[in-house]
């Protein structure tokens, strides 16, 4: 990879890192105080389908063209947009009951789902090292949800179904890049367009939309968080998309978590202290055994 590839992948990385991490906080505050997840993520989802038609026909240059949807093209991105769709509101659902270093340090298991998925699907393979510090990420969650004082079952088990979809959304986003070679906007619009229905549904059957009203309710810092979140979501989908066009699968795992060392410090000191001595400490072996993990990737590569 020559300087200019190495320069493009960083940013790009930067900016996933960034994005990604207001995002989950701002979530974490908007279902603290508007409890519907999947009314919240379907505006999401419209605002970025708003803003990706408008880059095509504002910045087409930068955008590039987006393909129209075609069914022989739907059949084959509709089982993504729908480990899509598990993913976005696992992660909501979990947010309503469990604390953003409970949603980091879990996730991490992703890293080690994918890795396993890597190795299945796409015949990767491993080396000792990188098998040690996966058993590390493994054993420092446990520890952590057996010191977690704000331990709840059913969040748990949101995070289990997110680290499942999470994992196999980024195996097979993989295989799809490859296949339909669609750019990041055209990924976006897809993704996002083919979620519509399945946001409605869930929003249908959890009568969510007769709490609509109780938006105008809230205070106008909320508001805010949850019009921001919007345009996040949209960064997001572009960011996600680009850096799955520079990195491995398991590579974006380690990149996604890694770098919540600086998110957990912001939600300690900033948005609630939830953490003890002994989940601090799992919580450390998990992201060290993370980095660790990278940084064996990269030397090896």
């Amino acid at each position: 990879m020559g300087a200019l590839g190495f320069a493009k992948t960083a940013v790009v990385i930067v900016a996933y890192c960034i994005v990604g991490n207001a995002l989950t906080l701002v979530n974490k505050i908007v279902m603290m105080h508007f409890p519907y997840p999947n009314v919240v993520v379907l505006v999401q989802c419209i605002v970025t389908i708003g803003l990706v038609l408008c880059g095509e026909k504002l910045l087409p240059h930068i955008t590039g063209d987006i393909r129209d949807l075609e069914w022989p093209l739907i059949k084959q991105w509709i089982w993504l947009t729908i480990l899509f769709f598990i993913m976005l509101l696992s992660s909501m659902y979990a947010l309503e009951t469990v604390t953003v270093p409970t949603m980091i340090v879990v996730r991490n298991l992703a890293t080690l789902v994918t890795a396993v998925f890597d190795v299945v699907f796409l015949k990767s393979k491993v080396t000792a090292g990188e098998v040690l510090t996966l058993l590390c990420i493994l054993g420092g969650a446990v520890f952590y949800g057996f010191r977690d004082i704000n331990f709840h079952a059913t969040g748990y088990c949101w995070l289990v179904v997110n680290v499942l979809a999470t994992s196999g959304y980024q195996v097979y986003v993989k295989r799809l890049v490859a296949v339909t070679k669609f750019n990041s906007s055209t990924m976006t619009y897809y993704n996002n367009t083919l979620c519509l229905p399945f946001l409605f549904m869930g929003a249908q059957i959890e009568d969510e939309f007769e709490h609509l009203g109780n938006y105008m309710m809230l205070s106008g810092y909320v508001q805010t968080m949850a019009w921001i979140s919007t345009v996040l979501g949209f960064a997001m989908s572009i960011t996600g998309f680009l850096l799955n066009h520079e990195i491995s699968a398991t590579s974006i795992m380690v990149v996604n978590n890694s770098n919540k060392f600086a998110l957990i410090f912001i939600n300690e000191f900033f948005l609630q202290r939830t953490q003890t001595f002994q989940s601090g400490l799992a919580c450390a072996i998990v992201m060290v055994s993370a980095a660790g993990y990278s940084y064996i990737r990269m030397k090896g590569k």
